[in-house]
């Protein structure tokens, strides 16, 4: 079982790395250069979408004929869970946020001309602020504020 967690947690970080490499987000210095106006996102999206695909493809091809024929069992979600439905709500709505925060930032930095990071502090403090909504947690001195 340890090979194949080591395998999938691998293929994670391959894809972690394809995924942004062809982002104008995914990699500083490709950032830097966006904030320098040396690069466009559509450029650096549609030069890098194809090599970065096949770097997610292959490696995802070669564990994928490995694991041919071995048995994959999912931990029981049930005991982590308790049957709780709002637990599987709260962790869809902040992946989507996330995902949505991160599609946004070209969308702010071409409407504000202000420098992407300031675009992902903000998304950061808007989906803090949501999961402090969701959770119900208000231990933070700010939570009143909002």
């Amino acid at each position: 079982m340890g090979v194949l967690v080591s395998a999938l947690a691998g293929l994670i970080v391959i894809a972690a790395n394809a995924g942004g490499a062809w982002s104008p987000i995914g990699d500083v210095t490709t950032t830097m250069l966006w904030i320098g106006g040396r690069v466009t996102a559509a450029g650096i999206a549609s030069g890098l979408i194809l090599p970065s695909l096949v770097n997610m493809i292959a490696p995802l091809a070669i564990v994928s004929a490995n694991m041919r024929g071995r048995p994959v069992v999912a931990p029981d979600q049930t005991a982590r869970c308790r049957g709780n439905g709002k637990a599987q709500f709260e962790r869809n709505l902040m992946f989507g946020l996330g995902l949505a925060i991160l599609v946004a930032v070209p969308v702010f930095k071409a409407v504000t001309h202000l420098p992407p990071f300031i675009g992902i502090l903000f998304g950061l403090a808007y989906c803090g602020r949501w999961a402090t909504g969701c959770t119900g947690a208000r231990t933070s001195p700010c939570a009143n504020a909002w």
